[in-house]
């Protein structure tokens, strides 16, 4: 069936005219644009785009006609003509986006494409895949390489690990900041460990993602992307930040500290959310606006951070599989901390209620028991706000069996101590600051 379209090039606009239903008469026409269809689907499947920028899928045996209506110019649409470099000599330094990128795809939504016989995504996208679903990219200095195609949700030690070598390999290549296309799911442990396995960082990375698969017109990866490459070249500071929309609309990307953002809707396009701080900055196609004026400043229009790194770049990758959050719910059995014990956690984040309540009596006393044998953080579940074991009586005789970190999130907590743990001054470590992961005023009171 492959012979019968061979005559159609990618943009070709055409008509399809096809059966509803193979069993009876009535028939549907629409237009669109022709497509490749990716190999993962059989042969007996064409897809093609409509004018709305979805993709849809008909089976073969149900294409009554189709016809091209008009042949796709590609010297009409290409974007490095002789007029647009002329455009871009008169642009001033910064508008010219010279900075040398590379975008690493990981996997996740945002590298995936509809699988038009399930219904569901798959991550299958190819290095090439971009430029052509996304050409506004390339008036950045920007390459992309796929590292992987991994759904967020699947991530473990050896893939940070990976993703962290492959960090490594762009910064001796010469790239100058990058940006990690991720799944949402778990973006934001991989923005928290990144920052605490990446020492000494001197380039800025961005993660960013999408909620919706990035061949759908109504993907959110494409102004996700885009400001992404337009933040980096305004951007001169060594860290690991999350960049994702601000809003529903396709206005503007905020930029978050990678260890003080959390993903918060299911499903939304401004599902990252910054906890106990502000943003960064704020991005839109018209200008870059620095929010954080407390630990960021502008310099000639560049952004950069108030706290100087020391120290050259090296990758602390030992990862320690000793480490669980634990959430503490009403009747919870505290047997469950044996259980987990048993079969080798050594370090526990508890997740507590308010400002870090569990339950004094049984569970608190199970806690105890376990002192020498294993350490207790606490986290909590509001998510926004701090713990404080000072405010109630209960809280100061919990304190004596937990160690409660301020306003540290639960996730950061964890990813730090995977870091940390199993390794010289353990607890000194965790009540440090590395990457603005904790108030100042939290670590003065420890």
């Amino acid at each position: 069936m492959k012979k019968e379209f061979s005559n159609y090039s990618i943009g070709d606009k055409i008509l399809v005219k096809y059966k509803a239903n193979l069993e009876d008469d009535i028939t549907i026409e629409k237009e669109g644009f022709f497509i490749p269809r990716p190999d993962y689907y059989d042969d007996n499947t064409f897809v093609f785009k409509l004018k709305s920028g979805y993709n849809i899928g008909i089976d073969i045996e149900k294409i009554i006609e189709i016809k091209l209506i008009e042949k796709y110019d590609n010297n009409k649409n290409k974007i490095n003509t002789k007029e647009e470099k002329t455009k871009n000599e008169k642009r001033n330094v910064n508008e010219q986006y010279d900075k040398k990128i590379c975008i690493i795809g990981l996997g996740g939504t945002i590298a995936s494409k509809v699988d038009y016989r399930t219904g569901g995504v798959v991550a299958n996208l190819k290095n090439e895949d971009l430029f052509d679903l996304l050409p506004s990219l390339k008036k950045y200095n920007v390459d992309v390489d796929i590292v992987m195609n991994e759904m967020s949700e699947n991530f473990n030690d050896e893939i940070y690990k990976k993703i962290a070598k492959s960090v490594e390999q762009k910064i001796k290549e010469g790239y100058q900041g990058l940006i990690l296309m991720h799944g949402t799911d778990t973006l934001h442990y991989t923005s928290s460990i990144l920052n605490f396995m990446l020492r000494n960082l001197k380039i800025p990375i961005i993660i960013t993602g999408s909620q919706r698969s990035i061949d759908r017109g109504s993907s959110d990866a494409f102004l996700n992307l885009e400001l992404s490459c337009k933040a980096l070249n305004y951007i001169d500071f060594g860290k690991v930040i999350v960049g994702f929309h601000e809003n529903e609309s396709d206005d503007s990307i905020i930029l978050i500290n990678g260890t003080k953002t959390r993903k918060m809707h299911s499903s939304k396009r401004d599902a990252f959310k910054p906890i106990n701080e502000l943003p960064i900055a704020r991005i839109t196609k018209e200008k870059v606006e620095l929010i954080d004026k407390e630990k960021y400043y502008f310099d000639n229009e560049i952004i950069k951070s108030k706290k100087e790194l020391q120290g050259e770049f090296f990758i602390d990758d030992k990862l320690s599989k000793k480490v669980a959050i634990l959430y503490f719910f009403p009747n919870i059995d505290p047997k469950v901390i044996d259980s987990m014990y048993e079969i080798g956690y050594r370090v526990f984040v508890v997740m507590g209620t308010g400002l870090g309540h569990v339950e004094s009596n049984d569970f608190l006393d199970k806690i105890s028991s376990y002192k020498d044998k294993a350490i207790f953080f606490m986290a909590t579940q509001t998510i926004y706000g701090r713990t404080n074991e000072f405010v109630y009586s209960n809280l100061r005789k919990a304190s004596k069996s937990l160690i409660y970190l301020g306003d540290m999130i639960a996730e950061t907590i964890f990813c730090k101590a995977k870091v940390f743990y199993e390794k010289d001054n353990f607890l000194e470590n965790m009540k440090k600051n590395f990457s603005d992961e904790i108030l100042e005023d939290d670590i003065d009171n420890n």
